[in-house]
């Protein structure tokens, strides 16, 4: 890092932290994270958790032992929050009522914080983005809304610059940008928000709805059976007197129709047909050897450590890209079940965020019905294949095998190819 850029960008303080979650998912239809989880008693782990941060936040910091010594956690001068925090893509009960009542919990403990909480809109609830800018909490806290990443603001060589903590600096961003649908559909990625969005007119007004979806069936047939099959030739030559009109149905009903499908429906559509698993539940050395992290992005950011959310992987890449990219990448992971596979190993980490002081990046989970955080020492891309095997981490290990064998692959290559030349657009 250059000293020009060391004197640019926001400066956290030596005594202070910052904490990053992404991943929430509130109201999403499929997870449990709704009034059950706010209300039950005792009470679930996310509350737990918020709770441990005001604390950090009034009693100045708590020490824990981490890595055989006692480390202070500090309180926090920033939280971020890095997207898909709530779900306004497949809400629960199709309804984005459900979107209000189930994060209260979250949105009541915000307003009552002494630190200002950055919101980096992500794709499930990119429409946060609507509201961006600063807006005061109480006389020593914000809310700060932005899109995409953060911080937004350029240096004059119109570079990112991030923020500094210790001698090091970051930038944050949900991490959409690491994924193959979204930045090869452009402007429709968001397709499934905006059907939830629109989902509420049809709801209350289900005549419009099926009017309109009789109308889509009624031409599709017509389509098919005239022009497709032409089982009945005698009326052909009448109908084609009619054949705009038709088409222009069609047209209109079949927008309107996709429009008309409940979110939560539509949302599974959207994944079968979407590509999605080609980065979701991704690593970082897949992300970054996988074609997705350009150089050109990289030469555009001066921080030395990237920090995203969106494909669900806690992970740290520690020392591993710092002499080719002089970066370290940090996935915040996310909350949720854990996923295992059939022989009970814990594939991912969940209920995961990032820690960061004057020291450096913590990454740490939050274990169930637990009262603290835990260090999550073992990380998939920072550790060597020996240390994940120390571990018990056989899976991350054949993971690996599975995806140089890939990379050398002829499919493989091409595939790495048009993620830099074509889909990557930052």
């Amino acid at each position: 890092m250059t000293k020009e850029s060391k004197l640019e960008g926001e400066r956290i303080p030596e005594d202070r932290s910052v904490i990053v979650i992404s991943d929430l998912h509130l109201a999403l239809d499929t997870c449990e994270q709704h009034d059950r989880e706010f209300h039950d008693s005792p009470p679930a782990d996310l509350p737990k958790f918020l709770a441990f941060i005001k604390l950090l936040v009034q009693s100045g910091g708590i020490e824990l032992p981490i890595s055989g010594r006692q480390k202070k956690l500090l309180p926090p001068t920033k939280i971020i929050l890095l997207g898909d925090i709530i779900d306004l893509w497949s809400p629960r009960n199709n309804s984005r009522g459900s979107v209000i009542s189930d994060s209260f919990y979250l949105i009541q403990f915000l307003l009552d914080l002494d630190s200002e909480v950055v919101y980096v809109a992500g794709n499930h609830d990119d429409e946060i983005a609507d509201y961006k800018g600063s807006f005061p909490i109480n006389p020593r806290g914000k809310l700060t809304i932005i899109n995409r990443r953060w911080p937004s603001s350029k240096d004059k060589h119109d570079r990112y610059t991030g923020i500094h903590i210790g001698t090091h600096s970051y930038f944050f961003m949900h991490g959409q940008q690491f994924d193959t649908l979204f930045n090869f559909t452009g402007v429709f990625q968001n397709y499934p928000g905006w059907v939830s969005k629109n989902y509420t007119m049809f709801r209350e007004n289900k005549t419009i709805k099926w009017i309109f979806r009789l109308l889509f069936v009624g031409s599709l047939f017509y389509i098919i059976i005239v022009h497709g099959l032409n089982v009945i030739p005698p009326l052909s030559a009448w109908l084609e007197t009619i054949d705009w009109l038709i088409y222009i149905l069609f047209g209109i009903s079949l927008v309107i129709f996709m429009f008309s499908i409940e979110p939560s429906t539509f949302r599974r559509f959207w994944d079968k047909i979407s590509l999605r698993d080609f980065v979701k539940n991704d690593s970082i050395q897949q992300i970054v050897e996988g074609g997705f992290w350009k150089r050109k992005l990289g030469d555009n950011i001066t921080a030395d450590t990237i920090v995203f959310g969106h494909t669900h992987f806690a992970d740290d890449s520690k020392d591993r890209y710092s002499p080719e990219y002089h970066k370290r990448f940090v996935n915040s992971g996310s909350w949720g079940d854990m996923e295992e596979n059939d022989d009970g190993e814990i594939l991912q980490k969940q209920n995961t965020f990032v820690y960061i002081d004057a020291e450096g990046p913590i990454l740490f989970r939050w274990p169930e019905g637990g009262t603290l955080p835990e260090k999550i020492n073992e990380t998939t891309t920072g550790d060597s294949d020996e240390e994940l095997l120390s571990k018990g981490r056989e899976s991350d290990v054949r993971q690996r095998l599975d995806f140089e064998n890939e990379k050398r692959s002829v499919k493989g290559k091409v595939k790495i190819w048009m993620r830099e030349h074509i889909w990557q657009r930052g």
